[in-house]
């Protein structure tokens, strides 16, 4: 991380070219720029991943306890 703070100091506050720090500390052109121009380095968190979709279990609404079937039957609009 020392380096990265240092990449930053030299390309910002001191105004080095990206090619002059890259030879300097032996890094890559493309990572000198990566860390000269990348403000946030906290990591980013995992998306989190939705539960799984219940799918119809095949049980006609029989097999359902009475209790369910009465309290669903308002909400569809039929009592069979």
């Amino acid at each position: 991380m020392e380096h990265i703070y240092h990449i930053r100091y030299e390309h910002k506050v001191n105004g080095k070219s990206l090619r002059a720090i890259a030879r300097e500390t032996g890094h890559d052109v493309k990572t000198i720029k990566k860390y000269a121009d990348k403000e946030n380095f906290s990591p980013e968190k995992p998306m989190k991943r939705g539960r799984k979709r219940q799918t119809n279990t095949g049980k006609p609404i029989s097999s359902f306890p009475l209790f369910w079937v009465s309290r669903l039957c308002p909400l569809i609009g039929r009592y069979t």
